[in-house]
């Protein structure tokens, strides 16, 4: 997990659970709850909740396993996007913004 990345997608609105699975999963590797539990350090209700999440914004999926856990269906994440459209969605709305207070501040009479 890279923290300087999940402390920057906080910055930008994004939970802290969010980011930290979101983080887990970059490298385009599927990988399992119990995986993403043990790399993040959450327990299996926040990475419940952060997985969901993060399916419901579209950038991961989910994908039934083969394999079965204590009588239940083992699933597998991985991103479903490619980074750079997961990277437009994210930033997407501050851009437009922070062009809007770039060109403000450029063109604020106190400047002078």
């Amino acid at each position: 997990m890279n923290a300087r990345l999940v402390s920057s997608l906080i910055m930008l609105g994004m939970r802290k659970h969010d980011a930290e699975v979101l983080s887990c999963l970059l490298k385009g590797k599927m990988l399992t709850q119990p995986d993403i539990e043990r790399m993040a350090g959450i327990r299996q209700p926040e990475a419940w909740h952060a997985l969901n999440n993060l399916i419901a914004l579209g950038f991961i999926k989910k994908e039934r396993l083969d394999r079965v856990t204590q009588g239940h269906p083992l699933y597998g994440f991985t991103l479903a996007k490619k980074l750079s459209d997961i990277y437009l969605d994210i930033c997407g709305p501050y851009r437009g913004a922070m062009s809007f207070i770039a060109h403000e501040f450029q063109t604020s009479k106190r400047w002078e």
